[in-house]
């Protein structure tokens, strides 16, 4: 396997990039889970070969346990889940807005012809992403009403929590389980999300790329057969920041866009853990677009168990890569002075000062700015892919 990233020597050594926690479940977890995947999978319990059929890692298999308690999983919604769920491998794509998934996802979807589905059901293109967002309409709207019953949106994800948004979309086929809420959910339903799955059911694999799959991927877990494969990417903080903010700059100030970054990478880390990951940056995809793209197709298909038949295993095209990457499109780049700001555990980062009007708005960018850079260093050495790796508090 190629290294994820060769960080200077004062940076901690990367974690490889299929690399999982070594935690083990507890004894009620696993009885859980072989409760619930008898009620999804009847075959669970006869087939002795069922895990190395449905699990691509050894570790542990795949826990419905992690986002769905006990109660939630009565006969009725396993019953919906045996009918509406997909057998079919998702590969997600996971990474905060305004950080390269549009290029990624057109490279893995156009350069590796794995399935996004057809145009129709797509995002069309915009004045400053011409090619696509390779984003099924049906998914990123289904998201949007999954965060929208906790009063959560894209740009409000703080306390969002997954274990609840897939217990909400069962409770929906399941009126006792609604009962004492206090939250109506008359209001909505899975049809966009079935809308969606339903393209991929005949098909080895397909991508499921919206950046909100970041917080809510594991309310997705239930309606998955079999384990997803992640590519999880990420870009430069302040990047983000700049280019949010100068999209939509009373929405977006500096401070809340880095508290968001945050938020999305450590939501989406924590999501993706015990699952087969593949790690990539926007620089590194920018930068050598042809090799990245590579680099990702073999660690699918090698690591992930990702079938061949639903990737292009031949040579990535040169040419094809070289004009579908526009080094234009990562408009605003990280600037900073010369002098140099020390970090934790040996990272430092170019000092930078807001332009802000308001002296506590360029205080809270500033302090965002260096608690960001932080975790931006350890993600960069793979440290915060680590269980038990301190995210910031209080952001």
């Amino acid at each position: 396997m190629l290294p994820f990233y060769s960080p200077p020597p004062r940076l901690h050594s990367p974690l490889p990039s299929s690399a999982r926690g070594s935690k083990k479940p507890s004894l009620s977890s696993v009885l859980t889970m072989a409760a619930l995947l008898f009620l999804i999978d009847p075959s669970f319990s006869s087939d002795p070969h069922w895990f190395r059929k449905h699990s691509v890692f050894s570790s542990s298999p795949f826990s419905y346990s992690s986002s769905v308690t006990p109660a939630a999983m009565t006969p009725a919604v396993a019953a919906y889940l045996r009918a509406e769920s997909t057998p079919t491998r998702p590969v997600l794509l996971l990474g905060m807005h305004r950080s390269g998934t549009s290029l990624l996802g057109g490279l893995l979807s156009s350069a590796l012809s794995l399935p996004v589905g057809p145009p129709s059901t797509l995002i069309g293109p915009a004045a400053d992403n011409k090619k696509g967002f390779f984003e099924n309409v049906d998914v990123v709207l289904q998201n949007d009403d999954v965060m929208r019953v906790q009063r959560r949106d894209y740009g409000n994800v703080e306390g969002f929590s997954p274990a609840r948004g897939a217990e909400d979309l069962m409770s929906l086929h399941d009126p006792a389980l609604n009962k004492g809420r206090a939250q109506p959910y008359n209001k909505w339903d899975f049809k966009k999300g079935r809308r969606a799955l339903a393209l991929y059911k005949t098909l080895p694999a397909f991508l499921q790329k919206d950046p909100r799959m970041c917080i809510t991927a594991a309310s997705w877990f239930p309606f998955f057969q079999v384990p997803p494969a992640v590519v999880f990417t990420f870009r430069h903080p302040l990047e983000v920041a700049q280019s949010m903010h100068t999209r939509e700059p009373k929405a977006f100030p500096i401070a809340r866009v880095l508290r968001l970054w945050i938020q999305y990478n450590k939501s989406a880390i924590e999501a993706s853990r015990g699952l087969c990951t593949v790690r990539t940056t926007a620089e590194r995809v920018y930068g050598d677009a042809l090799y990245e793209v590579s680099r990702i197709r073999d660690e699918l298909v090698a690591e992930c168990g990702v079938e061949g038949s639903a990737i292009k295993i031949e040579p990535v095209d040169e040419k094809f890569v070289a004009e579908w990457v526009d080094k234009k499109l990562l408009h605003e780049k990280a600037g900073g002075s010369e002098v140099r700001t020390a970090g934790l555990r040996g990272c430092e980062w170019p000092a930078w000062k807001s332009t802000a009007d308001i002296d506590k708005q360029r205080q809270n960018d500033e302090r965002m700015y260096e608690i960001s850079m932080q975790v931006f260093c350890d993600l960069e050495s793979g440290l915060a892919f680590e269980e038990g790796y301190e995210w910031p508090q209080n952001v």
